[in-house]
């Protein structure tokens, strides 16, 4: 997708064998607006070079393994209605300055969100409910809102 396919757009993208992967190599634009996608393997969207980027899942991203997002230094917003997973969640957005992401409910075995060194009040980050086992929000260089209405996990850091 590195030359010319930083726009893709479906309705629903179910597989049931193999994993859904978005991988980006040296592009620098992801605009994704997707539906629902559904795989019984892992999604990856691998992004180590974008600049800037909208993704977009209007209903559910499910995978029975592994969900993981790297997002390089993007800008722009990810939204995501429904996140469901038997496996890890991984959010990688440490290099990004200005990306917003809003996702209404995560559930996962585990989930970790790393937030890049944002400080727009316009980019704030927000993961409604949280259902996990463990969760990880590594922020270090965050400066600006992060919420979450409810938070269920045996542990958190």
């Amino acid at each position: 997708m590195s030359t010319g396919g930083e726009y893709f757009s479906a309705n629903t993208i179910t597989t049931t064998s193999g994993n859904v992967t978005f991988n980006y190599g040296t592009g620098g634009n992801a605009f994704v607006d997707v539906s629902a996608i559904n795989t019984v393997s892992a999604f990856t969207l691998t992004g180590a070079n974008l600049t800037t980027g909208d993704i977009v899942i209007n209903s559910t991203l499910s995978a029975t393994d592994s969900i993981n997002f790297n997002l390089g230094g993007m800008s722009g917003a990810v939204t995501i209605s429904a996140v469901d997973t038997d496996a890890s969640f991984i959010l990688n957005g440490g290099s990004a300055a200005n990306l917003k992401f809003d996702i209404e409910t995560l559930s996962a075995s585990a989930a970790t969100v790393t937030l890049g060194a944002v400080s727009d009040t316009n980019q704030a980050a927000n993961i409604s409910a949280i259902n996990v086992d463990t969760f990880t929000l590594a922020g270090s260089n965050y400066r600006e809102i992060y919420n979450s209405d409810t938070i269920s996990a045996s542990g958190v850091s």
